[in-house]
């Protein structure tokens, strides 16, 4: 995913680029509203991540530029150090997707961009997913293997596509929790439980994928020979 950052406080920003390029994203920093606006002119971003609380052009005014001027889409993740309601439905109704408080969790921000971005259909090359003989039509939110439908719970197919959009790619299982739930789930089985009904559809001869447990990182859906 290619993310922007809009964020003055360079320690935050660092921390955010340091983990979302070590997790295999490509990520660009503005410390301001005009030098995002110049980013945004040279390149195409996936994904904004907007501190509300801008130098020079405060970020929900940032925002609404964005919205109502320049009709950019993108999903944007504010960040803010406001927590009560209504910071809330004023950063919604400004056209923010999603919010999250500082201080925050690096592995959360990435889990609510990545299901921003599933939800905006940003990358719709992938409407059709594939992984060996296994083929996800996100627009019908089908699983087929050799063009045979397989029956899957919704937060089966919902971990499925995660998996597949980036196979190869190890998801932690907390990141996975937030992708599925939105919240961790402590000492709940409730992941262990989908990831077992997963394997089930996807660890098969024909099929050519597995879901492997990575020990001490978490897991990744691999093609196999």
């Amino acid at each position: 995913m290619r993310i922007l950052i809009v964020e003055d406080d360079s320690s935050i920003a660092a921390l955010l680029v340091d983990y979302l390029h070590a997790r295999g994203h490509e990520v660009d920093w503005a410390a301001s509203a005009p030098r995002a606006l110049a980013l945004l002119d040279e390149s195409e971003f996936e994904a904004l991540i907007l501190d509300r609380g801008l130098p020079r052009m405060e970020g929900l005014r940032f925002l609404r530029l964005l919205r109502e001027e320049m009709q950019l889409h993108m999903p944007v993740l504010v960040l803010t150090a406001r927590d009560s309601e209504s910071d809330k439905l004023e950063g919604f109704d400004a056209g923010a997707d999603d919010y999250v408080v500082k201080p925050f969790s690096l592995a959360e921000v990435e889990a609510r961009l990545l299901a921003l971005l599933r939800r905006s259909g940003n990358r719709g090359e992938n409407k059709m997913l594939r992984c060996g003989k296994l083929c996800f039509d996100t627009s019908r939110y089908e699983l087929t293997l050799d063009g045979q439908v397989l029956s899957a719970g919704p937060k089966t197919l919902q971990l499925l596509e995660i998996l597949m959009r980036e196979s190869g790619r190890v998801f932690t299982h907390e990141q996975l929790e937030m992708a599925l739930w939105k919240e961790s789930q402590g000492n709940s089985d409730k992941l262990r439980q989908v990831l077992y009904q997963a394997r089930k559809l996807v660890d098969t001869p024909g099929s050519r994928c597995s879901i492997t447990t990575v020990h001490g990182r978490g897991y990744r859906l691999d093609i196999t020979p």
